[in-house]
C-alpha cells in the first residue's frame, strides 16, 4: 500500500497532478467549499470498493463527506455522501471501460473543511488504515474537552437508586461487585496509559451520584446489550452523558480477566464514554443479528484493530486468538490522542515486552501466553522479546503494522507514531522486521531471516541457518555471528546498479578485509560480517536478484 500525501493543493479538475491505484490511500485537505480531484486507472470489470474519510478530531477532519467517482471527461459516475460510519462516504463500483477515472472529494455540508483521506480497493469490501480507521470511530462533537488536549474526569461508582436498560426500560439495579470493580480500575488506567485523559474517584471505597462518569449495573435478559453507555456531553452530575452500565445477565460478576468478554464490554463501553462509536453503523438490540459478513462497512472492522468493533479479531484474521483484545487496539488508541493528546510518559523507560518483560500486565508473555494486544511506548530503548516460545513467529518493529506471536497471526501491533528499538526472537524459524532506528535485533534458534531495514542495525542469527537481508537505501549493518557454513546474504542488486553479476564477481569487487572481519562495501551502505575472517568460499552464501 503506497499512502500519497497532498502538498500543493488538488485542483477540481481533470488537470490534477495527483494520482493513485488499487490498494493506494491518498490524504489531503479542503478548504471551505473546496473540492479535489485525484486520478485513478481502473480495469474494465474489475469491482473496486472506494472510500473517503475525514482525519482528525472535532472539526480538524472533514464531515460529511461526499465522493463521486468522475470519468475521464469529467461525468459523475456514482458518488455517495453517507453509507460509510458516521456520515463516511463507502461505496463500490464496476466500471464497464478500463481507463483514466477521477475521485473527487468535498463535503455535503456547507462551509466545512478539513483533513480527509481516500482508498481504492479492489473488491468489494472498503479498506482504511490507521488514520481513516481511527477516524471511523469518531463523532462530531463527541469529547470531553477541545481536540488533543489533555482533561480530568470525575467518576465513581453509582450509589443504589434507579436503573434502566439499553432500551429506557426499568430494571433492577445491582452495585459493582468487588471483581467487576477491579476490572474497572484496570481499564480507566488503560485509558490513562495511552491518551491525555486522567480519571479522578468520586468517594474512593464507596458509591456516589455525584460524578461526570457513574458506572452501575442491571439485570436485563430481554434489552440485546451485554452492557451500554452514553457518549460524552455534560459534565454535570445529574447528566446521563458518560455513564456506564453493566449488565449482569452478560457481564459477569466474579470473573473478569484480561481477554474476558467481561473486561473487554468494561473496554468497550468506556471507549463510547471517552467519545468512540462503533466502526459501523450498528447497535445491539432485542432480535438483531449481527455479522462482520452482514454488518462490517470496511475490511479492518475487527477486534485487531478497535475494541469497539462487535466483530471478533478472527473476521479479519482467521489465524488470531479465540478470545477478547488484552488491551485497547491500533485505531482506539489513535482516535483517542486525537481526542486527547498522547501520554508521552507512559513506559517511558527502558521497556521490555513479552518474556524478561518489565512492564508487567498483558505484556508479560510468561503469564500472558495467548497475547492480543497493541503496543504504545512513550519513549526509551525497547524490547519485543518471543525468546519463550518455540513456534514460527514474525516481529515487525515498524509502527501500525502486526506480528505474528505463539503461533497465531496479527496478534501484536505497535500503536502509530511509536519506536520499538529492539526485537528478540524465539526458538523457531523467526521473520523479524526492523524499522528506520538503528535496531538490534537477534534470532536466537531456528532458521531466522532478519531484514534490518532503515538505519545502521546490529544482527545476531543465533543457531541455525540464518538469512541477513540487506537491500539499497537501508544504511549499514553489522552481523555478529554470520557462518559461512550455514547462513546466507541476501543483496538487493540494486547495491551495485542492478547489472547482473555472478556471486563470485560480488565479491570479487566489494568483499574486503578491514579491521579483522569481511566487509561488503557498496560505497554508501557497507555489510559488515564481524565473526568472519577470511572471503573464502563467500559466494556460496551469497543470494541476489539473479540467483
Amino acid at each position: 500500500m503506497a499512502v500519497f500525501i497532498e502538498k500543493m493543493d488538488a485542483p477540481e479538475a481533470a488537470s490534477t497532478s495527483y494520482a493513485m491505484g488499487s490498494g493506494d490511500v491518498f490524504r489531503g485537505s479542503l478548504g471551505t467549499g473546496q473540492s479535489d480531484w485525484i486520478k485513478v486507472t481502473l480495469v474494465a470489470g474489475q469491482s473496486y470498493a472506494f472510500a473517503a474519510m475525514g482525519l482528525g478530531a472535532l472539526g480538524s477532519g472533514v464531515v460529511d463527506g461526499r465522493l463521486v467517482l468522475r470519468d475521464a471527461s469529467g461525468r459523475a459516475l456514482y458518488g455517495d455522501e453517507d453509507s460509510g460510519p458516521g456520515l463516511s462516504a463507502i461505496f463500490t463500483y464496476v466500471p464497464q471501460t478500463g481507463g483514466t477515472f477521477f475521485l473527487d472529494v468535498s463535503s455535503h455540508r456547507s462551509g466545512a473543511a478539513g483533513g480527509y483521506a481516500v482508498s481504492v480497493t479492489s473488491g468489494t469490501m472498503a479498506s482504511l488504515g490507521p488514520e481513516a480507521g481511527a477516524g471511523a470511530l469518531l463523532r462530531e462533537g463527541a469529547a470531553w474537552g477541545p481536540a488533543g488536549q489533555g482533561t480530568t474526569l470525575t467518576w465513581g461508582f453509582r450509589a443504589p437508586g434507579a436503573a434502566f436498560d439499553a432500551n429506557g426500560d426499568p430494571a433492577p439495579f445491582a452495585a459493582l461487585t468487588s471483581a467487576q470493580q477491579g476490572a474497572v480500575f484496570k481499564v480507566l488506567a488503560a485509558y490513562s496509559e495511552v491518551a491525555g485523559v486522567k480519571f479522578q474517584q468520586v468517594a474512593p471505597g464507596g458509591t456516589t451520584t455525584q460524578a461526570t462518569l457513574l458506572v452501575g449495573a442491571y439485570t436485563s435478559t430481554t434489552d440485546g446489550a451485554g452492557a451500554f453507555a452514553n457518549l460524552p456531553g455534560s459534565r454535570d452530575a445529574g447528566s446521563v452523558d458518560g455513564d456506564v452500565w453493566l449488565n449482569n445477565d452478560s457481564v459477569s460478576t466474579t470473573w473478569l480477566p484480561r481477554g474476558s468478554y467481561a473486561h473487554f464490554a468494561i473496554l468497550h463501553e468506556f471507549g463510547h464514554a471517552l467519545g468512540l462509536d462503533h466502526p459501523g453503523d450498528y447497535n445491539a438490540g432485542p432480535g438483531q443479528v449481527i455479522t462482520y459478513a452482514t454488518h462490517a462497512q470496511f475490511f479492518q472492522d475487527s477486534t485487531q484493530y478497535t475494541v469497539m468493533s462487535y466483530f471478533d479479531a478472527w473476521a479479519t484474521e482467521p489465524n488470531a486468538p479465540r478470545k477478547k483484545p488484552d488491551t485497547l487496539m491500533m485505531y482506539d488508541i489513535l482516535a483517542l490522542q486525537k481526542l486527547y493528546g498522547a501520554n508521552a510518559a507512559a513506559h517511558a523507560g527502558n521497556s521490555t515486552y513479552g518474556f524478561n518483560c518489565n512492564v508487567g500486565g498483558p505484556y508479560d508473555f510468561k503469564v500472558n501466553k495467548m497475547p492480543l494486544l497493541c503496543i504504545w511506548d512513550g519513549s526509551g530503548i525497547d524490547t519485543i522479546d518471543l525468546s519463550g516460545f518455540g513456534q514460527n513467529q514474525k516481529i515487525d518493529l515498524v509502527a501500525g503494522r502486526f506480528s505474528d506471536v505463539a503461533g497465531y497471526r496479527g496478534n501484536l501491533s505497535i500503536a502509530v507514531g511509536v519506536w520499538i528499538e529492539n526485537a528478540v526472537g524465539g526458538m523457531g524459524s523467526d521473520l523479524i522486521l526492523g524499522n528506520g532506528l538503528g535496531n538490534r535485533l537477534v534470532g536466537r534458534g531456528g532458521d531466522d531471516t532478519l531484514d534490518g531495514g532503515l538505519g545502521n542495525d546490529l544482527l545476531t542469527g543465533g543457531r541455525g541457518a540464518d538469512v541477513f537481508v540487506f537491500d539499497k537505501g537501508e544504511g549499514s549493518d553489522w552481523i555478529t555471528d554470520f557462518d559461512n557454513a550455514l547462513d546466507v546474504l541476501d543483496l538487493d542488486a540494486a547495491l551495485w546498479g542492478g547489472v547482473a553479476l555472478s556471486h563470485s564477481e560480488i565479491v570479487a569487487r566489494f568483499a574486503q578485509m578491514r579491521n579483522g572481519h569481511v566487509v561488503l562495501d557498496f560505497g554508501a551502505q557497507e555489510l559488515h560480517l564481524m565473526g568472519l575472517f577470511s572471503v573464502s568460499g563467500l559466494e556460496s552464501h551469497l543470494r541476489s536478484d539473479y540467483g
